[in-house]
């Protein structure tokens, strides 16, 4: 056995005993979630509308590694990205336009570089973690027009684009501790920053007589709460 074997199960023996290695968390998490994005603040006032929710739901797709695993080192901190949306429909509007079936997506996409802290690499039946990730995200919204029998015209889009910043706490519930690839249920709260954005004011986006969309728009700097729950396959 390898002297890092040795090292890391001498201290880990008080808190969850006699390990063998190959339990050790050593590899990779491949991890698909639900999120709700709950702004805060001034960001919450300027998407509150009369006419749709201002929480959005979405999912997140992620994948990280032991950024030492080739190298045979085992690792608390796993690296890698995350894709992910959250987006909401909008169906009514402070203009109404004069005929027709009209809605509109409000999206928020994001591909970023994700870390995560694991304070233990030995299955249990629960452990916390710590997420952190950065990177581009856009903002955009679509109105389509519903011509009927599934045909659907996108006719406007507005969109953004910010650097995006999170931090995240959550806990992880063991489903599966029997052999790899573990599989844990976990839930987490976020906090999430971005720089300035232009976003639609979705409480006076409307029509005129002529069918143009009316473009209201708000500047300011997005920031919110989010609550997530997983479901991740540790190796």
């Amino acid at each position: 056995m390898k002297l890092r074997y040795f090292v890391l199960i001498f201290f880990s023996i008080s808190a969850f005993g006699q390990a063998d290695p190959e339990d050790f968390i050593d590899r990779d998490i491949l991890e698909i979630g639900l999120i709700v994005d709950v702004p805060t603040g001034l960001h919450r006032e300027k998407l509150k509308s009369n006419y749709i929710s201002t929480n959005a739901p979405g999912m997140t797709f992620a994948y990280m590694v032991n950024p030492g695993f080739k190298k045979d080192k085992l690792s608390s901190i796993f690296l890698g990205g995350e894709f992910g949306f959250v987006g909401s429909k909008q169906s009514d509007f402070s203009n109404p336009p004069p005929d027709g079936d009209f809605f509109m997506n409000h999206r928020t996409v994001w591909l970023q570089f994700k870390g995560r802290y694991l304070p233990v690499i030995v299955p249990q039946k629960y452990f916390p973690h710590i997420d952190f990730s950065v990177g581009p995200v856009m903002y955009f919204s679509n109105m389509v027009e519903n011509l009927g029998e599934d045909e659907l015209d996108k006719f406007y889009n507005y969109k953004d684009t910010a650097i995006n910043a999170k931090i995240e706490a959550g806990m992880q519930f063991n489903l599966r501790k029997d052999r790899k690839p573990y599989t844990f249920f976990g839930i987490s709260l976020g906090f999430s920053a971005s720089n300035p954005v232009k976003m639609l004011n979705r409480n006076k986006v409307g029509f005129d007589s002529d069918f143009n969309v009316i473009e209201a728009v708000n500047s300011h700097n997005p920031r919110g709460l989010y609550l997530r729950a997983t479901f991740s396959s540790y190796r």
